[in-house]
């Protein structure tokens, strides 16, 4: 009897920096974890760290059914703006396979005044190159995170998420 793999419910968000903007990949992995967080039904489990050295597998950490791994694809930055090319893909951990996958593309002001408190924030938690990519991660990670696929949750799971919810 063939049975199908457990849905993806518990997923960690991972970020692979490669050769474009250093830095734009962990402030990426934040940046949609919180999205993911607020706009979708998975359950994001904190990781020690949002970027992966190697491969994405890394962010299978226990209790972690998949990763939602981010790629920067190119970059170009200067002092007003990012130029960023982001691909966003769901694997599972158990057997690795892709479920989902995207690509987004953005240019966008590093001074946006209308996030002007996401990239205070991001800058606080992850360092200065975060205010530099938090904008245009932030008008990315909406766009990927809408088109992800949303889960559905057991009670308990849903009973998690609000806890998780109300100390996020």
């Amino acid at each position: 009897e063939l049975t199908s793999p457990p849905p993806i419910t518990r997923l960690t968000v991972m970020g692979w920096q490669g050769q474009a903007c250093a830095g734009s990949a962990a402030v990426a992995a934040a940046v949609v974890a919180d999205l993911v967080k607020l706009h979708k039904n998975y359950l994001v489990m904190d990781a020690p760290t949002h970027t992966v050295r190697q491969h994405w597998a890394e962010g299978c950490i226990a209790g972690a059914t998949g990763v939602l791994f981010l790629r920067p694809l190119s970059c170009q930055a200067d002092s007003l703006a990012v130029d960023l090319r982001l691909a966003m893909e769901l694997y599972r951990c158990g057997d690795g396979a892709l479920l989902f996958r995207a690509e987004a593309h953005a240019s966008h002001r590093t001074n946006d005044a209308t996030l002007v408190d996401l990239i205070a924030h991001y800058a606080a938690d992850l360092g200065p190159r975060a205010a530099e990519y938090s904008a245009a991660a932030f008008v990315l990670g909406q766009e990927l995170v809408r088109r992800l696929p949303d889960p559905q949750l057991s009670e308990s799971e849903v009973l998690e998420k609000i806890e998780i919810g109300a100390n996020f």
